[in-house]
């Protein structure tokens, strides 16, 4: 059985600037200089301020959003600025990359392997811990909770740590093979790493946030959704492979208060896939009226479509153009988002497929000649990062006269590869490769 188990990528980039492993999503890293291009009829709008940044391949992150201020870390320096002004709150040395931050702290890794939380707007340092991990990797805030990730001395799996943010009081350590994903309430729901890796659909466990105390576990493939106290999971399907253009998705419903689960099969048809042969379906987001499920031909994405919650017909659904452009294969990044779902060839192109009728619009964000760096939605805007340095903002509820999202803002920078761009009250916050920089939000 093929299982296509994968996650979405998330792409509100507003919610997980500065947290390591989340946001947006990169595409390859190019070797040729910057070429700017001379197409676009958008003036260019200059930055509001632009500051050194240390530059990183390994995924630590060395730039987060705490409100109206951003914190980064230029050589072994942290910093904090406010994002419309640029003006320096504090500086502190002895810092590597890895930092993440909330609304109030930001959490950051130390030369020397601790980890330090720091009140943004003061600079006042609240606790700074040698933790029992080799070497504190990723760091990332649930609400007023720090996850950090690391491997234990002498052992083989990575363990994550969950500490207080106040105090750095250790409220629970999960088991070897788990890493906390989600928040939903008053719960922290970690996933099995090795249940993944074996091609078991993987596992989840409820930790209660307040007390640490583990409470349920339930066998799942992913959290797609909290409704109340109604947590909803991807059950993993006895079988993935769709005959004549039909299957079935389980769905589990989850009580958050006692980890009963009620598993409600959800018959799929991919009527235009009747006739294929090695169809297979995965890959599942869920919103308030549809479970959308993707289809793939061997390895190339068809369809993703709405199978509606209630039972009735008539979803929506959206047919991709068979196999790859410009050498790059279909991928879903995410969605629903902006009201569509979002794909990509990975190389030039974009495709945002309305969530109402699946009405397809399809564009190269850079042209036809450039490729993709980088692709995030925040402030309800989506943001594209191109190899020739350039960014480009767009609004996908104003098409232009080509049916496609029109450019708001056109900025030009220095960068081929760019980290996630968030906007902030006011300010686009963008990260390149060597630094950060701020314009006007539009």
């Amino acid at each position: 059985m093929v299982w296509r188990g994968w996650a979405l990528a998330l792409l509100w980039a507003g919610a997980a600037f500065g947290q390591t492993g989340d946001g947006g999503v990169s595409f390859g890293s190019p070797t040729t200089a910057p070429r700017f291009s001379e197409r676009e009829r958008v003036p260019v709008t200059l930055p509001l301020w632009r500051a050194p940044l240390e530059y990183n391949d390994e995924g630590y992150a060395v730039l987060a959003a705490s409100g109206s201020r951003v914190v980064g870390l230029s050589g072994q320096t942290l910093w904090a600025r406010e994002a419309a002004s640029g003006r320096v709150l504090w500086r502190r040395g002895g810092f590597r990359p890895g930092l993440a931050a909330n609304a109030t702290f930001v959490a950051a890794t130390t030369q020397g392997g601790r980890v330090a939380v720091i009140e943004v707007g003061t600079g006042r340092e609240l606790w700074c811990h040698k933790l029992t991990v080799s070497v504190p990797s990723a760091l990332r805030w649930f609400g007023d909770l720090l996850r950090v990730s690391g491997v234990p001395p002498g052992g083989q799996f990575g363990q994550d740590q969950v500490l207080t943010g106040l105090g750095g009081e250790r409220r629970f350590v999960t088991r070897p093979d788990e890493t906390v994903e989600h928040r939903a309430g008053s719960l922290l729901l970690t996933a099995s790493r090795r249940d993944a890796l074996l091609g078991q659909g993987g596992a989840y466990a409820a930790w209660d946030a307040g007390t640490g105390g583990r409470r349920w576990t339930v066998r799942a493939a992913s959290f797609l959704r909290r409704e109340g106290d109604t947590l909803y999971f991807q059950a993993v399907p006895p079988e993935s492979g769709l005959v004549e253009g039909r299957g079935t998705q389980p769905l589990l419903a989850v009580d958050a208060r006692t980890g009963r689960a009620v598993s409600r099969p959800v018959p799929l048809s991919f009527p235009e896939l009747s006739g294929a042969r090695g169809a297979t379906f995965g890959g599942v987001a869920l919103d308030g009226q549809c479970l959308w499920v993707a289809a793939w031909v061997g390895d190339d994405l068809r369809v993703v479509a709405c199978h509606r919650r209630d039972g009735e017909p008539g979803g929506a659904r959206a047919s991709l153009p068979e196999g790859g452009r410009n050498g790059g294969r279909l991928a879903w990044i995410g969605g629903p988002a902006l009201g569509r779902l979002w794909f990509t060839d990975t190389v030039r192109l974009v495709w945002g497929a309305k969530t109402t009728n699946g009405g397809l619009l399809a564009f190269p964000p850079h042209g036809t000649h450039t490729e993709l760096s980088r692709l995030d939605v925040t402030g309800n805007r989506l943001v594209v990062a191109g190899t020739d340095g350039q960014v480009l903002v767009y609004r996908v509820d104003a098409l232009g006269g080509t049916n496609t999202p029109r450019v708001v803002s056109r900025h030009v920078t220095t960068s081929r590869r760019f980290g996630p761009s968030v906007i902030v009250p006011g300010v686009l916050i963008v990260q390149g490769e060597k630094e950060v920089l701020a314009f006007p939000a539009r």
